[in-house]
């Protein structure tokens, strides 16, 4: 196992450099397979952490989300009786605190944010050995620790400058997070982290629950193909063999190159089976 190492390729936090998020898909046929399906993943996922709050084997107590003012009544009007709300408008969007009984602060607290990172993690349920890495890695100045994360993962191998992961959890690809594309809404620690898996293994269940199971066997199909990832001077480029994507990361010194269940030029067949 090789873990964190802080001194390696520190990025560079000073500059400040525009975001970038865009992808294309590497053919028409490749976006009318998977543009609709992928396209309904967030508010789907949205949906599910809504459910989460009320449901006994989902560890997260606490929602805090920004909306159109609109938006944000219907999901005041459509949570639970059992969950404690909180709301603070602004002049187009509503900001709403979500907590349950069992959430370490009340709903207006959740309004201006959480301070502790204990708290924080708590609250959306994140296992305690990720927040730990991720608290290291944004101590040693990355937000976006992808290869820290393949890094401290067991069996990630190291051949020719990149970071070969090859039996990961596949629920646990982070490389389409900019895009909302992820089971889990925190960095694992490792991409085969049992505790963050649980977690992933919930919110799918969650999504079926809710009624989005074809969207979520979409995006596990999709996380689960070989991924390439990397990250250089700021610009993170993934791409799959379906699509291809360039996003804002940490402002590496030189690049770093994370391949996610092997190399993507040899997908193979997938299964939604355990998410």
């Amino acid at each position: 196992m090789t873990s964190i190492d802080p001194t390696r390729h520190t990025p560079d936090a000073s500059l400040d450099l525009p975001a970038v998020e865009k992808h294309n898909w590497k053919s028409q046929e490749h976006r009318d397979a998977w543009d609709g399906r992928l396209g309904r993943f967030s508010s789907a996922f949205d949906r599910a952490m809504e459910a989460a709050l009320v449901d006994d084997e989902h560890p997260r107590t606490g929602l805090r989300r920004t909306l159109p003012t609109d938006d944000a009544i219907d999901l005041v009007a459509r949570v639970s009786d059992a969950v404690d709300i909180a709301r603070k408008s602004g002049d187009r969007t509503t900001t709403v605190g979500l907590t349950t009984p069992a959430c370490d602060v009340d709903a207006d607290a959740l309004l201006d944010g959480v301070e502790s990172q204990e708290i924080e993690r708590s609250i959306r349920g994140i296992p305690e050995c990720c927040a730990d890495a991720h608290r290291d890695a944004r101590e040693a100045g990355f937000d976006d620790p992808i290869a820290e994360i393949a890094r401290n993962t067991p069996r990630s191998t190291e051949r020719g400058g990149e970071l070969v992961v090859e039996d990961p959890h596949p629920v646990l690809n982070r490389a389409w997070a900019y895009l909302g594309w992820r089971f889990v809404d925190f960095h694992p620690c490792s991409f085969e982290c049992d505790a963050a898996r649980e977690v992933a293994i919930q919110n799918g269940r969650l999504l079926r629950e809710t009624g989005h199971g074809e969207t979520a066997d979409a995006m596990f199909e999709f996380l689960a193909s070989p991924t390439y990832w990397s990250g250089y001077h700021g610009l993170a480029h993934v791409k799959n063999g379906w699509c291809i994507g360039e996003y804002t990361t940490d402002d590496y010194w030189s690049e770093e190159v994370v391949r996610f269940n092997g190399y993507h030029d040899s997908l193979a067949g997938s299964s939604s089976e355990g998410c």
